[in-house]
């Protein structure tokens, strides 16, 4: 019972730890398809903007992130090249985005975390639900 309320203390402030906000106090929710994926599969990605105002976004600088016993960290080769351009979403709007899995990516519980700017200029990082690779 003690590892198992150390194992959740644990993912509920890794995502503190790494300045996301919980979805409830974010701008804006970023979710996945599904709970479940396969190695090589991709993930859709659908962005929600909850605020009053517009949002900047690009999809494309999501970041996968395996969860370890240090917390989570970002996975190893899932870099790509993105055009750098800031997107708006008004509030309630919704954007999608695929995000491709690597063939070779290890079992494990992962996350895709990106990055919004207010309409006052402050950034947030929001993050899906973990979801399993097997």
């Amino acid at each position: 019972m003690k590892k198992m309320l150390a194992l959740l203390l644990v993912l509920v402030c890794g995502g503190c730890a790494n300045g996301l906000l919980p979805q409830e106090d974010a701008d804006a929710t970023l979710r996945t398809d599904r709970s479940k994926y396969a190695a090589g599969e991709a993930a859709t990605l659908e962005l929600a903007n909850t605020s009053d105002g517009s949002v900047g976004y690009n999809l494309c600088f999501s970041q996968l992130e395996r969860f370890s016993s240090t917390g989570w960290t970002p996975a190893e080769g899932t870099g790509t090249t993105c055009l750098g351009i800031l997107l708006s979403l008004k509030p309630g709007e919704r954007a999608t985005g695929q995000l491709p899995l690597p063939a070779d990516l290890r079992a494990g519980t992962y996350r895709v975390s990106t990055r919004i700017e207010e309409s006052d200029g402050d950034a947030e990082r929001v993050s899906t639900e973990p979801f399993t690779v097997r």
